[in-house]
């Protein structure tokens, strides 16, 4: 998966009353993943599912007069990250539960 995104941000200082607008767009961190399925019987389904997330998205950004800009407004980690999950799903006659683990 490929990830596009904008971010903006307005930063405002009381003692001057003078404000900042930032902003930020572009490919953030993408990622690849698998999902394996297992079927116990017609009645229960479980899901494993492993992600890495790709750093490809910029850690270096800065704004109009070059300050870098804060951690939340960079596009990528830096950092590879593994990402599991499960998900467990039970079939009733008349509905379905399950429960996620992420």
């Amino acid at each position: 998966m490929l990830n596009y995104i904008t971010k903006e941000m307005t930063l405002e200082n009381s003692m001057t009353s003078m404000s900042m607008e930032n902003s930020v767009r572009n490919i953030a961190d993408s990622m690849i993943g698998a999902i394996y399925d297992f079927s116990f019987n017609d009645h229960s389904v479980l899901n494993a599912r492993f992600t890495l997330s790709l750093p490809t998205g910029e850690t270096d950004r800065t704004n109009v007069s070059g300050m870098r800009l804060p951690y939340g407004m960079q596009l990528g980690s830096g950092t590879f990250d593994p990402l599991f999950g499960l998900t467990y799903k039970r079939i009733m006659k008349s509905f379905e539960i399950g429960s996620q683990f992420n």
